[in-house]
């Protein structure tokens, strides 16, 4: 079963050709190049493996949160593609991605934060493996309630490296941040968890919306 799996982040689009949960190709753009490459690099990737768009399962992509730009960008293409091929489509939200790839039992209290610019941090707060906080707060405004969490708390994602110096200042000894910080989930981890999805379904969407969670500066 051959599938592709897209993850957009904040510097590439990294894209990978999958025979069930193994990587046969793989290949990244710079997110600057997405619209007018993307579909080119697809198309190369499949031909240099001799698979054609009817060959492919389902397309799994991550439909965020991150950058507004670089997500239209990805989403607008896949659904594309589904529009004229017919092929089903699978979203996985970054977030939750990251909290199944980085999950670790030894930190039952973990908050990932995915920069959302401005002050800004896209959120995903667990706790025993539970979700406790879920959306986007200014910086200060999260800080404020994780401090009414006993126990330490692991922080993971882009937006605690931005963010560092002040959780650390807010938190103390509450906050644990590791010496190298993972910045958003792997290519990997969107390729597993749209493999289990359609294993567990055997069926996707035509047509697949960006997980923003934070309005557009023009909409507000």
């Amino acid at each position: 079963m051959y599938s592709l799996a897209i993850q957009n982040n904040y510097d590439e689009v990294q894209f990978a050709l999958m025979q069930d949960t193994t990587q046969i190709s793989y290949d990244s753009i710079s997110k600057m190049k997405a619209s007018t490459q993307l579909i080119p690099h697809l198309n190369s990737m499949l031909a240099t493996n001799n698979i054609s768009l009817s060959d492919l399962s389902y397309i799994a992509a991550n439909c965020g949160p991150g950058p507004f730009t670089t997500l239209r960008v990805v989403i607008t293409t896949v659904n594309g593609i589904a529009y004229a091929t017919k092929i089903p489509l699978i979203g996985i939200n970054g977030l939750f991605a990251a909290a199944q790839e980085w999950q670790d039992e030894a930190y039952p209290l973990t908050a990932i934060f995915f920069n959302a610019f401005g002050n800004d941090v896209y959120t995903l707060v667990t706790k025993q493996n539970k979700q406790l906080m879920y959306g986007a707060y200014a910086i200060t405004d999260i800080l404020l309630q994780l401090k009414n969490e006993s126990g330490t708390i692991r922080f993971l994602g882009n937006g605690t490296t931005l963010h560092k110096d002040l959780i650390e200042s807010e938190l103390g000894s509450h906050a644990y941040i590791p010496e190298v910080i993972p910045a958003y989930c792997s290519l990997e981890a969107i390729a597993r968890m749209g493999y289990e999805e359609w294993k567990s379904k055997q069926s996707g969407v035509s047509e697949l919306m960006p997980v923003y969670l934070k309005q557009h500066p023009a909409v507000r």
